[in-house]
C-alpha cells in the first residue's frame, strides 16, 4: 500500500494531496474491504492530533487524501518547519490488515501584511 511521496516540502495553510495506493499479495490494483486514514502533528517527537481516524466509505483501488490548508497550517510559530504524518490503515479482501505511514513537511513562511 505506497503512498506518494513528497520531498519538497509543503508552505503552510497551503491544501495538498496524498495519493494511497492499494495492492493486493500480487502487487496489483486491489480496493480494499475497508481504510481509514489519520493525520498527526509529529513535529520534535510528539504526538499532537491534527484529525482523528477517518474511514474512507467505498474504498477504491487509489485513493486521494486531501489535506486541507487549515490542517496544512503550523500550529507553533517558532517553528521554522513542522512534520506532519499521515497514517493509513486497510484491510484487503483476503481479510490481511496494513498499516503505511509518510512523513512531510509544512515550512513556516512569515507573516505578510
Amino acid at each position: 500500500m505506497p503512498l506518494q511521496q513528497r520531498t519538497k516540502p509543503i508552505n503552510e495553510r497551503s491544501a495538498s494531496v496524498a495519493t494511497v495506493k492499494f495492492l493486493n499479495a500480487s502487487r496489483n490494483l486491489e480496493a480494499p474491504s475497508s481504510a481509514r486514514y489519520r493525520i498527526d502533528d509529529v513535529t520534535k517527537n510528539r504526538r499532537r492530533s491534527v484529525l482523528g481516524w477517518t474511514t474512507i466509505a467505498t474504498p477504491s483501488s487509489s485513493e486521494d487524501i486531501t489535506v486541507t490548508a487549515e490542517q496544512n497550517r503550523i500550529l507553533d510559530d517558532c517553528n521554522k518547519r513542522e512534520r506532519r504524518k499521515i497514517t493509513v490503515e486497510a484491510t484487503s479482501l483476503a481479510g490481511l490488515q496494513y498499516r503505511q505511514t509518510f512523513t512531510y513537511e509544512i515550512k513556516n513562511e512569515p507573516a505578510t501584511d
